[in-house]
């Protein structure tokens, strides 16, 4: 860790690169359109349907599924909230700095782009965790369109939130080079 210790803001403005912020762009933008084109299909799919005269009744598979992906998308919404005290322990980033610089020659550019790695690791975890959820609710909205001959109840559409949630969530947090650096301080320097 005290190899880092003499990293500043302006080491991180300097060495991140808009190449490399493109690429943490490309992440996130492929995590949240899988999920987000799902549900376009989904939705367009529905369209086309016939619309329910009545009543909505869903199968006890559905029911039971949307019930296991409500339970499902609140531990990792939690998890996700408290993730940084459950993964980005001061310990934890300590060891993993640590594990860096064994074969690091103490140059500065390439400590940052060891931050910056990190960094991203965390980015893609975070991420994908949300992705998770948000497949999990699409593929239960695809059972019970499946299983309806009419549109879907109407009571199924809140798994579209999920998806919902994660397009949201990545559009406030979409990689810049302000956001990676201040995240960069915050979440690992700073511990």
């Amino acid at each position: 860790m005290n190899q880092f210790n003499n990293i500043t803001r302006s080491d991180l403005e300097l060495f991140i690169t808009g190449e490399q912020v493109k690429v943490s762009r490309i992440i996130a933008a492929a995590i949240m359109i899988g999920p987000l084109i799902l549900l376009a299909l989904i939705f367009f799919m529905e369209s086309g349907m016939q619309p329910n005269s009545g009543p909505a009744d869903i199968s006890d598979i559905v029911q039971t599924f949307s019930y296991i992906v409500m339970a499902y998308g609140v531990i990792v919404y939690a998890f996700i909230l408290f993730f940084p005290r459950i993964i980005q322990t001061p310990a934890a980033i300590k060891k993993q700095l640590s594990a860096l610089t064994l074969n690091m020659n103490g140059d500065q550019k390439e400590k940052v782009m060891h931050l910056l790695n990190l960094d991203r690791k965390y980015m893609i975890i975070r991420y994908a965790m949300l992705e998770g959820v948000a497949l999990f609710a699409m593929v239960g909205l695809f059972i019970g369109q499946q299983q309806s001959a009419y549109q879907i109840p109407s009571q199924l559409w809140f798994l579209a939130l999920p998806t919902i949630l994660l397009v949201l969530y990545i559009l406030w947090d979409f990689p810049s080079k302000t956001k990676i650096a201040d995240r960069i301080e915050k979440d690992i320097l700073n511990k």
